[in-house]
């Protein structure tokens, strides 16, 4: 199968190239998204241009975010080659190339460099906490980045840059509301002096009620079917808000965040999950109904000197996390449990890139060296279980369901880029981390290379081809918590992913680019929870080998543009991970976008543009219970989730009735269909239907 797809892909993509005549993209043309020419810093952690990258990248532009009306990073992540929504009983959670877990721990995501993950857990998900209020463009490493970033960067790295003061030059103020109780409302606002001199700072706030989606106990797949409302995309609890500031003066920045999202449990979240409940009934614990939350607080302080031409970077940086959560264990006895747990984190950084030149004609580059360390405390655990008024430790005798601990991570890496006359640039980098696990008293290693040779014909056409080694740690939650359901070995080993990817890239005719990946991943010691053993606890016995492609075409006119690409992946062998024959649980073999924006009274208004987003999420298996136990009496190993197509509609108008003044209208799922998406959870759960949601944005 994916060797007749490639076929049919390279075809398209030769054809294309023999129709588009012989002129070359002029140096500085705008005529793409991204130019390839435009700096990117994600990838090798230096500044270099997009077509420069040693592995896949995607950019996703402010412009971009806009126009398709994204609210949240989820949104951006699923018109990205690769990545799909996943459903979690209590979170927002996105896998990329099939590989996810019970909260987004496999890919790491960043913000102007800085790990968003929580150390404890791993997690950053992709919800309203992460706001995309003055985000200038998004950076997407499609692949393992642990050579350079360590820990958590198994399968992708997702970097967020922000806008500096100097791009502001004033205040933005957007307001936002739209069915189902939604609200948004967003400030930044950036200052310049001079060179020397720049502050921005960001503020976002998001509640939305949700969706109830009325289900008949016929249509119920739970353990006990009943009638009564499944809660889609409520945030509505708390506000979730993502408040910021970064502020530079000389060779001195200093950057801080608090950042904060409560995502409501569509149905039962603990014991035996995906029962309907009643949200009006249920026991709230400090104003959260049941659900899950995270509270994340950021500082760093940044020193940039020059020595002699080199660039130096030292980062001294704090981060806190707090997640309270409030488990419906069962809906009919009204029975609750309300866990938290707190860590926080210190960490040092420093690193140089030195250039270099070699004599004669064989080339030069830049050699790029760094080190890390990190201390991490988790301090504070605790878990009631109860129904009604009656509540009580689960524990007794003062024992945290997490127990406290201190873990010290020292990491070293290194990177050469070094070009080869104009044609070939060749990108090595590798990474050591050694964790000391004071609790336990042992300790992990991981050594991540990566290997990467790019080969540029010229502007029109160009090959990558690259070999990368990645892990993520087995999180502190599951080495020490005490849970029955999430109990661990404290000897848990990282997961580690081998990836091997290959890209072609055509720029002809001159306004269109295609572009071909071709991926093999293989992860092993996957941690998974074995149930022939008892108790059933989780393991290192896992594996996934997956294969597959990626197609991208992108066209952009004075006028219109369009972007497209289509997901093909091939499950060759799978254990301890829900699969069946050639395709991953919850996971869609095909899936693609169309993004069409275009301007249809160009003439009269450049400023009215639409936008068309076409997302094809293809049939899906999705087992109704666990594979393993059967647990629900309507257990259906057999049960498949149908394709779906949705289509969202946007408008943009800027510059209304006065200077600085915008308008935006978004509907998503315009023709409301109903469809299905499971996950982390023990059946499908349902999913949004038609919303939609006004934006008025004012700059002074």
């Amino acid at each position: 199968m994916i060797k007749k797809t490639a076929v049919v892909l390279f075809l398209i993509m030769g054809l294309n190239w023999i129709l588009g005549g012989g002129k070359v993209l002029a140096e500085g043309e705008g005529l793409l998204f991204y130019d390839w020419d435009e700096e990117i810093v994600t990838a090798s952690q230096e500044s270099e241009p997009l077509l420069e990258s040693p592995v896949v990248v995607s950019v996703v532009t402010k412009e971009m975010i806009e126009k398709m009306g994204a609210k949240n990073l989820k949104d951006v992540l699923v018109t990205i080659p690769g990545f799909s929504f996943v459903q979690d009983q209590n979170e927002v959670n996105v896998a990329f190339r099939g590989i996810y877990g019970s909260s987004q721990q496999k890919f790491l995501i960043l913000r102007d460099g800085h790990r968003l993950n929580c150390r404890s857990y791993s997690e950053a998900n992709p919800d309203y906490s992460i706001t995309l209020a003055g985000v200038k463009r998004i950076e997407i490493i499609r692949g393992p980045g642990s050579s350079l970033y360590g820990d958590v960067a198994l399968t992708a790295v997702v970097n967020i840059i922000t806008e500096n003061g100097i791009d502001v030059d004033g205040t933005e103020i957007s307001f936002g509301a739209g069915n189902y109780g939604q609200v948004k409302m967003d400030m930044v606002y950036g200052t310049s002096s001079d060179e020397n001199k720049d502050l921005f700072i960001f503020t976002s706030f998001y509640r939305a009620d949700g969706q109830k989606i009325s289900r008949k106990a016929t249509d119920d797949f739970s353990d006990i079917p009943v009638a009564g409302n499944v809660i889609v995309d409520k945030f509505g609890d708390r506000p979730s808000y993502d408040v910021g500031v970064k502020y530079r003066v000389d060779e001195w920045a200093f950057a801080a965040s608090r950042r904060y999202c409560a995502y409501t449990s569509p149905r039962s979240c603990g014991g035996v999950t995906g029962e309907i409940y009643d949200y009006e009934k249920v026991r709230k614990f400090t104003g959260l109904g049941p659900g899950l939350s995270n509270e994340f607080t950021h500082s760093e302080w940044t020193y940039s000197p020059q020595v002699n031409g080199v660039p130096f970077r030292f980062k001294f940086y704090y981060d806190d996390f707090y997640s309270p959560i409030n488990l419906l264990i069962d809906a009919d006895t009204n029975t609750h449990g309300f866990l938290y747990w707190r860590d926080y984190n210190i960490g040092l950084q420093g690193q140089a890139t030195v250039p270099y030149s070699l004599d004669g004609k064989w080339g030069k580059g830049t050699f790029l060296t760094g080190i890390q360390t990190e201390f991490m405390e988790v301090y504070d655990s605790d878990f009631w279980v109860g129904s009604g008024s009656d509540y009580s430790l689960l524990l007794p005798g003062g024992e945290r369901i997490l127990k406290t601990g201190k873990e010290m991570t020292y990491s070293a890496y290194g990177q050469v880029k070094h070009r080869l006359e104009d044609d070939f640039i060749f990108n090595m980098g590798l990474r050591y981390d050694y964790k000391d696990r004071r609790k336990s008293g042992d300790s992990e290693d991981s050594l991540s290379p990566r290997a990467s040779v790019i080969y540029l014909l010229n502007k029109e056409l160009d090959f990558k081809l690259s070999y990368t080694k990645s892990f993520v740690d087995a999180p502190y939650w599951y080495r020490y918590n005490s849970l029955p359901s999430y109990m661990g070995a404290e000897s848990l080993k990282p997961e580690i992913m081998n990836s091997y990817q290959f890209s072609v890239r055509i720029n002809k005719p001159e306004k269109l680019i295609n572009r071909l990946s071709f991926f093999y991943n293989n992860l092993s010691d996957l941690v998974y929870r074995d149930v022939s053993v008892d108790p059933d606890v989780y393991c290192n016995a896992g594996k996934v080998e997956l294969e597959g492609m990626e197609y991208e075409l992108e066209f952009k006119d004075e006028v219109y543009s369009l972007r497209m690409n289509y997901t093909f992946q091939y499950l060759l062998e799978a254990k301890g991970y829900g699969s069946k024959d050639d395709m991953i649980k919850n996971i869609p073999q095909h899936m693609g976008n169309i993004i069409v924006d275009f301007a249809p009274l160009y003439r009269e208004n450049e400023n009215f543009w639409t936008n068309l987003t076409f997302r094809y999420i293809g049939e899906q298996e999705s087992f109704i219970g666990n594979e393993s136990t059967g647990v629900y009496e309507r257990y259906d190993p057999d049960y498949k989730v149908d394709d779906v197509l949705l289509v969202n509609l946007g408008f943009t108008l800027k510059n209304i009735a006065a200077k600085d003044v915008d308008l935006g209208l978004h509907i998503y799922n315009l023709t409301d269909r109903e469809y299905y998406q499971g996950g982390s959870v023990m059946l499908p759960y349902e999913q949004a239907g038609r919303w939609f949601f006004v934006k008025l944005s004012y700059k002074i």
